[in-house]
């Protein structure tokens, strides 16, 4: 939730004042992307944290179950940010934006089915979608002081 905090209710607050639905919606959409993203590495690392006994959502609902839980999470954080655009919520910047949930999708299903395993492409491939969000954003404002 810190990471939604920081990047949707702070700025709206800290420009308009006020809390508005599109940074709610905002808050939803990188929450659902920080969640996504800790739970697949809770299940990269279940056999460890059964060890110590450590209690994750991986490891109290099983792989399977979270992968479904996971993939559900991201379809609703796609069609959550598509529709935000789609009826005026927040900015056109929310088409591009989506590329990182679609991406995420797809990373949980190559994982899932053995497409990509556990290393260093899994994770390098998980953690540059955050950046990939700020290349992103930074691009489309360029593009819209050009304009």
């Amino acid at each position: 939730m810190a990471w939604g905090v920081v990047t949707s209710i702070l700025p709206s607050l800290s420009t308009s004042g006020e809390m508005s639905l599109g940074a709610a919606l905002i808050f939803l959409w990188s929450t659902s992307l920080v969640f996504v993203r800790t739970a697949l590495f809770d299940i990269l690392d279940m056999q460890g944290d059964r060890i110590v006994g450590k209690e994750t959502l991986a490891t109290l609902l099983g792989e399977t179950r979270t992968m479904r839980l996971l993939k559900a999470v991201q379809i609703v954080s796609i069609l959550l940010l598509l529709l935000a655009v789609v009826f005026g919520f927040i900015s056109s910047l929310g088409f591009a934006l989506l590329m990182c949930p679609v991406l995420l999708f797809f990373v949980l299903i190559a994982y899932e089915r053995g497409y990509v395993l556990p290393g260093i492409r899994l994770e390098f491939l998980i953690e540059t979608l955050f950046p990939l969000a700020g290349v992103i954003a930074f691009v489309w404002s360029v593009f819209l002081m050009a304009s």
